[in-house]
């Protein structure tokens, strides 16, 4: 009898060193786990900021682009009044 005890504690013993064992492993996975979604938040938020600069960016690009298009056209109106005022000189 008092061996049949001794087998079920060893069996006790060896199953908790075996829980005990998969806990360290589940706790230093989770350690990476952790580590590694924090270090994909960074990520995620430095390329939030690149696209927010770039969508600045293209606003004052398109904001540049808009004012040298109304520049062109009143170079344009310009020549035009210019032209037509040559032509009158002449007639």
């Amino acid at each position: 009898m008092a061996q049949h005890t001794n087998q079920l504690l060893e069996g006790i013993g060896n199953m908790v060193r075996d829980v005990a064992s998969a806990a360290e492993t589940v706790s230093a996975s989770s350690q990476q786990l952790l580590a590694s979604t924090e270090e994909t938040t960074k990520t995620i938020q430095s390329i939030a900021r690149t696209n927010g600069e770039i969508a600045e960016g293209a606003e004052k690009t398109t904001a540049q682009m808009e004012n040298s298009l109304n520049q062109m056209r009143a170079l344009n109106q310009s020549s035009q009044n210019a032209s037509a005022n040559a032509d009158q000189v002449k007639s």
